[in-house]
């Protein structure tokens, strides 16, 4: 099981002693024996980091650092339970190769956000430094080493199987670890995008039927974008998608669409109308960069057109990013996403980009998601004197992650 991973083998089969005699020949519980090893160590950097809030209460830099750390931690847990569930659900090796798209994706996840919280402490501030070596050596690099070994195992599958000599029938699945990449249907869809939302794009925008309407003016529901978010069903059994409509204005606000808001359906007017915008920023407010985001939005298939979403901090900011998104099946159809450096932080999961006008200096679309930029306009911002022009930063750490960023169809202009 441990001969093809790129990590410590030693290590390898530490983890996977954990496997007892009676289960040896079943490959499934060296996987989940190995994600169980994955979700001790996120734990354990939890219950660190809950400590730890208890005695920096009084410096704001750390506070920001530990609920940043937090945040993704809980969102590692997220994904492990979705590989979890999904393993048990598979009653046999061949269902769990044929969903190792979304196994490889949601350990992918899990690597970014390890390095998200290690990236959110800043060893300029010695108390962040320690705190960040601390997680480090007793969970953290951990979780990144045992993410990969587990990757490196899902990824071989097919030929673990044969070396252990289990008589299955193997269904032939793409070997590339960028699915993104590859797995894109005859209209350039990732294969994941549902045909009913292929429909729900093509429509014209007056046969949409809001379940809210957002107006600056009063002649709606809500008066912000938030407000209109907040309103999502607090049902366990809503169905369908919650469709917000955000009439022409310039919305100066910060959102957050919240992990339980799936399905989410907002447009605007169009990206030149329908305008959210701050100005938050890593110098100019002394925060960190993933709190420094306009749009956040953390829910899975959240869909979005004709809107512009900005971080208007200007180059001076520095670090300013305008859309921050994690949310797993989630795209963006003719939207400006507009900034100077980290515009775009696609921190995490399959994320999808139509049409679409990116704007930025230096990093300006950076993370480590599997986001496909289709038939999109980036525009290179001018820089400050000291600095140069970079447009990708991709956090890809390992060979078997799904992760990058592929242009497709696209053109860049100055």
């Amino acid at each position: 099981m441990c001969r093809n991973t790129q990590e410590d083998q030693n290590l390898c089969r530490e983890v996977l002693s954990q496997v007892d005699g009676s289960s040896s020949s079943d490959p499934k519980a060296y996987i989940d024996a190995a994600v169980n090893d994955i979700r001790d160590s996120v734990t354990t950097a939890l219950k660190m980091i809950t400590t730890e809030e208890e005695f920096s209460k009084d410096d704001n830099g750390i506070k920001m650092a530990i609920d940043g750390c937090k945040e993704v931690m809980e969102s590692a847990l997220s994904s492990l339970d979705l590989f979890s569930n999904a393993l048990r659900s598979n009653h046999d090796i061949n269902s769990v190769q044929t969903q190792s798209p979304d196994l490889k994706n949601w350990l992918s996840a899990v690597i970014s956000y390890q390095q998200s919280c290690v990236d959110i402490f800043e060893d300029q501030n010695e108390g962040e430094r320690k705190i960040k070596e601390q997680l480090q050596s007793q969970s953290l690099d951990r979780v990144e080493k045992v993410s990969i070994i587990t990757l490196d195992i899902v990824t071989g599958l097919a030929k673990i199987i044969e070396d252990l000599g289990v008589h299955v029938q193997m269904k032939p699945i793409s070997s590339s670890g960028r699915v993104l990449r590859e797995e894109v249907d005859n209209e350039g869809f990732p294969d994941w995008f549902s045909s009913s939302d292929r429909k729900l794009l093509a429509k014209d925008v007056k046969f949409y039927v809001p379940n809210v309407v957002v107006a600056k003016d009063g002649s709606g529901n809500f008066r912000t974008i938030q407000d209109a978010i907040n309103s999502y069903p607090k049902t366990k059994n809503f169905q369908g998608r919650y469709i917000i409509y955000v009439k022409t204005g310039i919305y100066k606000e910060n959102c957050t669409v919240p992990s339980h808001a799936m399905n989410v359906f907002m447009y605007g007017d169009g990206p030149t109308k329908t305008i959210v915008t701050a100005s938050m920023s890593n110098v100019t407010h002394n925060l960190k960069t993933m709190l420094t985001a306009t749009f956040v939005n953390k829910a899975g298939m959240f869909l979005a057109k004709d809107m512009r979403f900005e971080n208007a901090a200007g180059a001076k900011g520095h670090q300013a990013v305008a859309l921050r998104n994690v949310g797993d099946f989630s795209a963006f159809y003719n939207c400006h996403i507009h900034g100077y450096q980290d515009t775009l932080y696609v921190q995490a999961n399959r994320q999808f980009y139509r049409n679409c006008e990116i704007a930025g200096t230096v990093d300006f679309i950076f993370g480590t998601s599997p986001a496909v930029i289709q038939r999109s306009k980036l525009i290179v911002r001018m820089p400050l004197p000291t600095q140069f022009n970079v447009l990708v930063a991709d956090g890809t750490v390992e060979r078997n992650m799904t992760t990058g960023v592929p242009f497709d169809s696209g053109f860049l202009r100055p």
